[in-house]
């Protein structure tokens, strides 16, 4: 009887281990995070853009915002923290290098010595206040637009030889033909455009209210973000009334990022 009870016992008891086992594939139990930790596979910090909308996290806290120009500034700073300041159209011509639909110049070519000069999308000349390199660029160029000039007057040139020189000099002709070139003040006008596109971003976070009326927390977090560490970091090397330029890094922007902050897509 004692061995009989024993076996019944024992059948008992890995029934019931079954039944928990059952159970608990019907009902499965979600486990609980750590208290004061984030899930692993969450980011604390993303920005991310998607149809019409950005999604973005700042320390564990989430949001969304309308599509506006100054979010692909602020990614770019954030997702390529800058060694140094950048400038201004550095800034506005890689924005413009992820837009795969950007379209320009890819190269010149001087006929003289041959050597090919780089001209694409995230190229810029120098036109800060029309100095002195911007000048030598300009005059580069016209050289070399006469060289070509020249070939496509030379009657002892090949009709395959004029017909390359009629490409490469159109291609001149477009560089010039520029509001790069044209325009002297279009760093500066860079600058304050890029500046007041983040300055519009921060007061439309800032403005986000929770259902209650409250100032919402992640929108607000966002916004203290780019104030601390991007605006005010640009503003320490940049020309205002409020900051002290640097030699060499007006019209630029800084993304100070702290420790341990990762911007993730």
């Amino acid at each position: 009887m004692g061995r009989k009870g024993t076996t019944l016992d024992a059948v008992h008891a890995v029934a019931q281990e079954i039944k928990a086992i059952v159970q608990t594939e019907k009902h499965p139990v979600t486990p609980t995070p750590t208290a004061g930790k984030p899930h692993p596979s969450r980011p604390r910090f993303l920005l991310r853009q998607g149809i019409g909308h950005w999604l973005f996290t700042v320390d564990g806290l989430d949001g969304h915002i309308a599509d506006e120009k100054g979010l692909q500034y602020v990614e770019y700073l954030f997702k390529n923290p800058p060694a140094e300041p950048i400038h201004a159209t550095d800034l506005q011509a890689e924005v413009c290098e992820m837009d795969t639909n950007a379209e320009g110049v890819t190269e010149i070519v001087d006929p003289d010595s041959n050597e090919r000069i780089v001209l694409s999308r995230n190229a810029r000349l120098q036109e800060r206040n029309l100095s002195i390199d911007d000048r030598d660029a300009k005059r580069r160029i016209w050289r070399i637009r006469q060289s070509w000039q020249r070939i496509i007057d030379d009657d002892k040139a090949t009709a395959m030889e004029r017909d390359e020189a009629r490409t490469e000099k159109a291609k001149i002709d477009e560089v010039l033909a520029s509001k790069a070139l044209r325009d002297k003040g279009n760093a500066a006008k860079t600058y304050d455009r890029i500046r007041q596109a983040i300055t519009r971003l921060r007061k439309h976070l800032d403005a986000k209210k929770t259902k209650d009326g409250e100032k919402d927390p992640a929108y607000e977090a966002l916004a203290d973000h780019i104030r601390q560490h991007l605006s005010a970091a640009s503003r320490r090397y940049s020309g205002t009334r409020t900051s002290r330029t640097r030699t060499g890094t007006a019209q630029t922007f800084m993304y100070a990022r702290p420790d341990g902050v990762v911007w993730s897509n």
